[in-house]
């Protein structure tokens, strides 16, 4: 059996992190032609004595053979290659089991709030290079009835699909010729037009894969694209075909084609199991989003209510919220929809009071828009100072960063806002500005060193942060680890005592899982007085060892899945302090730093360092 070396971090993790801990710490992704003639010609025969008798002919033509080129290997096509893909070059999956990536692919979190996990699962989803290996012949089922395997691209594009990146998907699918589609891809192509709410390019495509249409998704979009174009006697003939098929009750599909037919009566206002095809539906029948499918965690359905004009304003906004915390839809997007909100003067003047007491979207639209008017530095570090404050003890502070960044972007280092360079550096690090965190944290520096209090505190609290982000910085820094982690622990035990414990065993395994070695004196501290059992949730005992056997085989791309699969739909801010040690050591040793890095730093800010 093949088990992972797991790092003194995650050791230390087991012992030391326990959940309780954990949850007291947080606040709250070449083809070559065919040869045409054979390189080596059979050797000539030796020229026979000239017959002068009679004219010379001429010489035959050669004979060329042509082969039939080979299939294209459309399994292998992808939109990046290796290195775009952060990879080793070479194969990426020639030595990983088919079945076993299928599974792990399967368990890939769909509505994953961990911007780091969703950009290394795209990458993965999207890399060039043959498709892993089939299982061997041995372990095939005997059943004469097995269902045809999924190809690799189709189901790469699938799940990017489901993840909410239509047009990623839709950009892996059309790399395929349209004779060479499968049933995933063609869906893919389908479901992306609609949901673009593209009726006309899915209506085309409909047309042109009449060979689908024995699938019931495919009939529903076809009778839909037949009201669209006012056949509505056929669109009624095509319901009842779909019936005598038996196909499953859609109630809402059957409504909106008669209100399509001009049925006024004919209103929906609930969808069990809600696709694109739904939604484009309404929008083109006129009628209102179901508030409902905003609670949706579907990020492909909540990006779609989040752009459609049909749905009403707070059903919108909690979509759109839920989209772009999902990576489904873009912060500029969400916040062109907060600049959509209508308030009074005095809401916006009263904008902490009005955000404390909605507790919506609304509330969070308010505090965006009062901090963007603010034209001043100081009020505006104010105003976007009491919005991460507040979306950090509701949640939602990755969102709220994001949306206001460009706000945060204008604003320059400068000394009046000391009091706002901590906020302004944390923030810039959870989205990866490191030069900018590194402009802000410059001004934070001279200010301790002028003697400023509060500054040289923020300038130790903020050491875990700038130590795991900087790896050069890192490299540069004289001062040992352990004098740091010292300083550290002493202004959390001063600004937040009861977290300080926590706190100090996360940043421990953060810390040796970044490579450092662990210093006797820090663990020392982390101690406890007598010696009590713990409890902590493992992962899942595949996946454990799973992990450990891909890594020492060198597969890398399969290494990462497994890592994914450990951290779950919150990434490294919602996992136990062993799993993110055991995740990161793997991603280390599998050359992934920037994802290792990018990842210890989400857990590190969500936990509140």
């Amino acid at each position: 059996m093949i088990v992972l070396r797991v790092s003194a971090a995650a050791v230390a993790a087991l012992l030391l992190g326990t959940a309780s801990a954990w949850a007291q710490a947080g606040a709250p992704i070449r083809l070559t032609p065919p040869r045409l003639v054979d390189e080596a010609p059979a050797t000539p025969a030796p020229p026979a004595a000239e017959d002068t008798t009679r004219p010379a002919e001429a010489p035959a033509a050669p004979l060329i053979e042509v082969s039939r080129p080979p299939p294209i290997a459309t399994d292998s096509v992808g939109l990046i290659d290796a290195g775009q893909a952060g990879l080793p070059h070479g194969p990426v999956w020639d030595s990983s089991r088919r079945d076993v990536i299928e599974r792990l692919v399967a368990l890939l979190p769909r509505a994953n709030v961990s911007a780091p996990s969703r950009d290394l699962a795209r990458r993965l989803l999207t890399v060039s290079g043959r498709p892993p290996a089939d299982v061997p012949a041995a372990e095939k089922p005997a059943a004469a009835n097995t269902p045809k395997p999924r190809s690799w691209v189709g189901l790469r594009a699938a799940t990017l699909l489901e993840l909410g990146d239509a047009e990623t998907a839709a950009n892996l699918a059309r790399l395929v010729p349209s004779r060479l589609e499968d049933d995933d891809l063609a869906r893919v192509l389908l479901d992306a037009a609609l949901a673009a709410y593209d009726n006309s390019g899915a209506c085309a495509l409909i047309r042109s894969r009449i060979d689908r249409l024995s699938d019931a998704y495919w009939q529903k979009t076809f009778i839909f694209c037949q009201a669209l174009a006012n056949e509505h006697g056929r669109a009624q003939l095509g319901l009842t075909m779909l019936r005598e098929q038996n196909a499953p009750e859609d109630t809402a599909f059957i409504r909106l084609i008669a209100a399509l037919g001009g049925d006024a009566r004919s209103t929906v206002t609930q969808i069990q199991d809600a696709t694109p095809l739904h939604l484009a539906m309404l929008r083109a029948a006129r009628q209102n989003v179901p508030a409902e499918l905003a609670a949706s965690n579907d990020p492909l359905l909540l990006r779609m209510i989040a752009t459609a004009p049909n749905a009403a304003a707070e059903p919108r906004l909690i979509a759109a919220e839920r989209a772009e915390a999902f990576g489904s839809l873009s912060a500029e997007t969400l916040a062109q929809l907060y600049d959509s909100v209508s308030f009074t003067p005095e809401q916006l003047n009263n904008a902490l009071s009005f955000a404390q007491s909605e507790r919506g979207p609304r509330g969070r639209a308010v505090l965006y828009r009062a901090a963007k008017a603010q034209t001043v530095g100081v009020a505006r570090a104010e105003a976007l100072q009491r919005s991460w404050k507040l979306a950090r003890e509701r949640g939602g502070y990755a969102t709220a960063v994001r949306v206001s960044l460009p706000l945060l972007s204008e604003m320059a280092p400068a000394s009046e806002l000391a009091f706002f360079a901590g906020d302004a550096i944390r923030a810039l690090l959870f989205v990866g500005k490191l030069d900018d965190a590194k402009r802000w944290h410059a001004l934070l520096s001279a200010e301790a060193l002028s003697g400023n209090e509060l500054a040289k505190t923020n300038d130790a609290l903020l050491w875990p942060l700038l130590w795991l982000a900087d790896a050069e910085g890192r490299r540069n820094d004289k001062t040992p680890v352990a004098t740091r982690f010292t300083a550290w622990r002493q202004a959390q035990e001063r600004t937040d005592a009861a977290a300080a414990l926590g706190r100090s065993a996360l940043l421990a395994t953060l810390i040796v899982s970044s490579g450092e070695r662990p210093d006797p004196a820090m663990i020392l501290s982390l101690l406890p007085t007598a010696l009590t059992r713990d409890t902590a949730p493992l992962p899942n005992l595949g996946l454990w060892l799973g992990v450990g056997a891909a890594l020492e085989s060198g597969r890398v791309a399969e290494t990462a899945l497994y890592t994914l699969d450990m951290l779950g739909t919150e990434g490294a801010a919602g996992a136990a302090p062993h799993t993110v040690a055991l995740v990161l050591d793997a991603l280390r040793a599998a050359g992934l730093d920037n994802d290792a890095r990018a990842l210890a730093i989400e857990a590190a800010i969500a936990a509140g360092l």
